[in-house]
């Protein structure tokens, strides 16, 4: 239900995984997912590569001077299986 629930659309993390990509493939993901979950629950563990982020700068559109600092914004791009497995 929460990957169904997830916004598409979203850019993958460090991971490579893409949130279309966990949609789609839920019928066939979630018994997988699942075990590894209960897995992480049971043994108190967390993958080290859902605890990191890609961070861009991105332009804010519209704006006449790009060498002020506040014309730019910070986007962090976070696993997708870190966002299933917190819900």
């Amino acid at each position: 239900k929460i990957l169904r629930n997830l916004p598409g659309g979203k850019l993958a993390g460090p991971d490579g995984i893409d949130m279309d990509m966990l949609k789609l493939s839920r019928h066939v993901t979630t018994p997988y997912l699942n075990r590894l979950f209960s897995a992480c629950f049971k043994y108190s563990t967390y993958a080290d590569a859902w605890k990191h982020a890609c961070t861009y700068v991105l332009r804010k559109p519209g704006r006449s001077d790009y060498s002020e600092p506040t014309s730019y914004r910070p986007i962090a791009l976070l696993s997708h299986l870190d966002k299933v497995l917190n819900g």
